[in-house]
């Protein structure tokens, strides 16, 4: 009896862990149709630091305004704090970003709205050292990307071009042999 019960706990543990959460969908999220991925769109991303980030996106490429970003590989990761298997992911990209600091750029996408105070709270708990975006425009780009479960990220490669992307969590060293790979883009 106990053996069935500690079975049934650790397979709710792993499909827990294998399993993205899914997305709260709303109206707003259904502004941008995905029939419309060949268009131009420019989103204004507003990070909790104040570091705010432009990214003109299209089907399959990806630019910024911003210099800093400008010949790194780009991570965006869709997230929220709800979602358990989005805080497993956490240190594991912290560890990609302190490996790849000069070359990677892990942009967090937040798809649901926090106070600052409990926000900044969340980050300092959980030592995020990458930027977290917040408002509007995130719903805009998860509806405009296609989210419909979380975590979901986008790897792209220096040059702006989608390189892969990832539903549930990912193992690091899944994503750090496809984060090698977009440096290594000529």
């Amino acid at each position: 009896m106990k053996f069935n019960i500690f079975l049934s706990i650790i397979l709710l543990s792993v499909i827990t862990l294998f399993t993205g959460c899914d997305s709260k969908n709303t109206k707003e999220d259904e502004l941008i149709s995905k029939q419309s991925l060949d268009k131009k769109y420019t989103f204004f991303l507003k990070s909790t630091n104040d570091d705010d980030i432009t990214m003109v996106a299209s089907k399959q490429k990806i630019s910024f305004k911003e210099k800093k970003i400008k010949n790194k590989s780009v991570l965006i990761v869709f997230w929220a704090t709800w979602c358990n298997p989005c805080k497993v992911e956490i240190p594991h990209l912290i560890n990609l970003k302190n490996k790849y600091k000069d070359k990677l750029e892990i942009i967090g996408v937040l798809i649901e709205q926090k106070d600052k105070k409990t926000l900044d709270e969340f980050i300092a708990k959980h030592n995020i050292n990458y930027p977290v975006m917040v408002g509007g425009d995130n719903f805009n780009l998860s509806s405009y990307f296609g989210v419909r479960s979380i975590p979901y990220a986008l790897l792209y490669n220096k040059n702006g071009k989608l390189v892969t992307d990832y539903t549930g969590p990912v193992l690091e060293e899944m994503m750090e042999h496809d984060i090698v790979k977009s440096l290594n883009v000529n």
